[in-house]
């Protein structure tokens, strides 16, 4: 691989890590708070499901468009076929498929959905992975709801 095309693949994937981690961060800790205090619980919860979903479906589509592994995440497939030396996920992943999809969607539905996601090709999600995405931003949105309202009721 030339030099020129490390550079740019370093571009593409820190333009993709950086997308994930600013859209997250505003999502997390700005609009979540504010939708639960502004409109309770449940339909707080409602608004933000809806509102991660439709991020995801975007991410998803950017991820699917350029054909590159922008965010860094498929090698979480490779990692599950040959774990080598990455521990944190390697435990995760030792858990089983079920145990390691609930962990990963409450860190990051998007996440959650590329792990399951049987295609490596860019190609589209079926109706399995529209379902995977579903669930997993059920589960990230519960417990991201739940965290949020308990430190409200903390602090």
């Amino acid at each position: 691989m030339k030099t020129k095309e490390k550079i740019k693949n370093v571009a593409i994937f820190s333009g993709g890590i950086l997308t994930t981690k600013v859209s997250a961060y505003v999502f997390d800790y700005a609009m979540y708070p504010f939708a639960i205090y502004l409109c309770g619980f449940w339909v707080g919860f409602i608004v933000m499901f809806f509102a991660s979903l439709l991020l995801n479906f975007l991410l998803i589509k950017l991820y699917d468009w350029t054909k590159k592994d922008v965010f860094g995440f498929e090698f979480l497939k490779d990692i599950k076929d040959n774990p080598g030396g990455h521990k944190f996920i390697r435990k995760i992943i030792s858990l089983g498929k079920i145990p390691a999809f609930i962990i990963l969607s409450i860190y990051d539905p998007f996440l959650a959905t590329i792990f399951v996601r049987k295609s490596k090709k860019f190609d589209g999600m079926t109706k399995t992975d529209w379902q995977n995405l579903l669930i997993s931003g059920f589960i990230g949105n519960i417990a991201w709801s739940l965290i949020i309202e308990l430190i409200f009721h903390v602090v």
